[in-house]
């Protein structure tokens, strides 16, 4: 399970933001995954997903889940993983190989099922688009 925050300011001004870790443990949990299985990877928090470089908990969880370590990846938006093009399509690929199911607010995703990826890769384009757009605003 891979958790983060983009910026420091968010980890630092909104602290309930946090706890969000401690609540998709309980959700995999309540899931069937026993408690010693569900790990929180929070390497990356503080840091933007428009590049995969320097991003140790993400290359943990593409390397853990090319090991076929890995049955499921929870998060909020699983999308904002990586909000590039150039990372987004690969790390599907894998996760759709190796069968790693991905699961958002909106719902459970398998990338190796065609519908689901077309999703999951619509959406890893329309945050690539949004930072595009809020970089223009600023």
């Amino acid at each position: 399970m891979d958790v983060r925050q983009s910026t420091m300011q968010p980890v630092l001004a909104h602290q309930e933001a946090t706890r969000l870790p401690d609540g998709l443990v309980r959700r995999a949990i309540a899931w069937g995954w026993p408690e010693a299985r569900v790990l929180v990877l929070d390497d990356d928090q503080g840091r933007s997903g428009t590049r995969a470089e320097g991003r140790h908990g993400l290359q943990r969880l593409v390397a853990e889940g090319g090991l076929e370590h890995v049955g499921l990846m929870l998060g909020v938006e699983m999308a904002r993983l990586a909000r590039s093009s150039k990372d987004w399509p690969p790390r599907l690929e894998i996760w759709a190989l190796f069968g790693t199911l991905s699961a958002a607010l909106a719902g459970i995703y398998d990338p190796s099922q065609d519908t689901d990826r077309l999703w999951l890769g619509l959406q890893g384009t329309m945050r690539e688009a949004e930072l595009h757009f809020l970089k223009q605003r600023l």
